[in-house]
């Protein structure tokens, strides 16, 4: 009797091994996939991170209009965002690219946290620096490209764009809202009508007297893709349509500790500190408060619908590639600071030149800090200090080294 051991038939032989390679392609994809859905090392330990607490199970407008009364960010499973068409069918891509056949995307290596830069805002040689580079390139990609990869080694792509607007005129928007319906709920109507006395304040050249107004602006990114911390000045009603996306979340109040560019700067609004790129000890040390706040954490699924407050800081990673939906609407507040432009400043004999226009600036605004104070509960130094180590010292560190 033989006591060789009998080979299985080759068709056995055959399963087993596409059964070894799918073990294998399984655990590989897992393993990148725990690699995507964690950051790099950050500032924050995510897990040690308070999630929101404010989570509703079904959103009305009812509901909205008293998040929007609170100010407080409100996150709702069920919205009429379930309702929406785009849901179901921007699942494929392709579906969406349809009607969005080519964007302009934002390009970078290597990096895949993106700092959006206004290029024109930048007045002083001071105001030109940063603790890091403020360019990116640009490049026109396809929906699945922007999403799924451009084939090019470590190039990131990110995308944003309001539906209807001259950037966007190569779209079919019309296809595009259809398949948003109902959105009237996104409207929020918070600027109050201005007065007859208001309106004959207004400076001659005032572009536009504030109003309520309501964008929609879609952002497209591939798994990994950060957007830099930041704030709006609107009312934000962001809805999830495709993959998912983690928040942080700062409130107002905990804005002078994020080290934010000064207003007058390319990178105006957003924070001078990287969050999950390689923090090194320099950048570290030119921005010691930002590890001092306190943000909440967010994840969003299909379907969530967020609203994110005036001025309420945030900063956006995408899990998977991803689509979303920002509704912005203008804001009580947006509309009483372009007020608040509208009077020439009673410089009086302070007038004749730059030079007394600047004196007569700095009397003013130490005029304001002074009736301020009891609100602030600052002292008019103290408060400019703050300022100054927030925005501008970091800035000045740069220009030294």
């Amino acid at each position: 009797m033989s006591s060789s051991i009998q080979r299985p038939p080759c068709n056995l032989r055959a399963a087993a091994l596409t059964l070894a390679i799918a073990v294998c392609a399984s655990a590989l994809l897992a393993l990148r996939a725990s690699k995507l859905l964690r950051p790099p090392p950050s500032l924050f330990d995510l897990d040690d991170l308070p999630h929101l607490q404010s989570v509703r199970e079904r959103a009305d407008a009812r509901g909205i209009q008293a998040a929007v009364a609170s100010r407080q960010p409100v996150l709702w499973r069920r919205s009429p965002v379930h309702s929406w068409a785009a849901l179901a069918t921007w699942r494929r891509l392709e579906a969406l690219q349809a009607h969005a056949p080519w964007l302009r995307a934002r390009a970078q290596l290597e990096s895949a946290e993106f700092l959006l830069t206004s290029p024109e805002r930048s007045s002083a040689p001071l105001l030109e620096r940063a603790v890091e580079p403020l360019t990116h390139g640009t490049r026109n990609a396809t929906v699945v490209q922007v999403l799924e990869g451009s084939g090019v080694r470590g190039e990131h792509l990110y995308y944003s764009g309001t539906i209807g607007s001259e950037a966007t005129s190569h779209w079919d928007s019309a296809a595009l809202l259809d398949q948003l319906r109902p959105r009237g709920f996104l409207t929020l109507n918070d600027v109050p009508p201005l007065l007859d006395e208001d309106k004959e304040r207004a400076l001659p050249a005032t572009p536009s007297l504030p109003s309520n107004q309501t964008s929609l602006r879609l952002w497209l990114s591939g798994a990994g893709v950060l957007s830099r911390t930041h704030y709006d000045k609107g009312h934000n009603l962001f809805a999830q349509l495709v993959g998912r996306k983690e928040l942080l979340l700062w409130a107002p109040a905990q804005l002078p500790l994020l080290h934010l560019y000064p207003a007058a700067h390319a990178a105006h609004r957003q924070s001078q500190v990287p969050l999950y790129t390689s923090v090194n000890a320099t950048v570290a040390s030119r921005t010691p408060l930002m590890r001092t706040s306190t943000p909440v954490l967010v994840t969003l699924e299909p379907g969530d619908l967020l609203y994110i407050p005036p001025y309420t800081a945030h900063a956006v990673r995408s899990l998977t590639p991803s689509v979303s939906l920002a509704s912005f609407s203008t804001s009580w507040e947006q509309a009483r600071w372009a007020r608040s432009g509208w009077l020439p400043a009673p410089f009086g004999r302070l007038a004749h030149s730059k030079c007394l226009r600047a004196r007569g600036a700095a009397r003013l605004s130490l005029l304001l800090l002074r009736r301020a104070e009891p609100h602030l509960g600052l002292a008019p130094l103290q408060l400019l200090r703050q300022l100054f180590d927030s925005r501008f010292a970091p800035l000045q560190t740069t220009a030294a080294t």
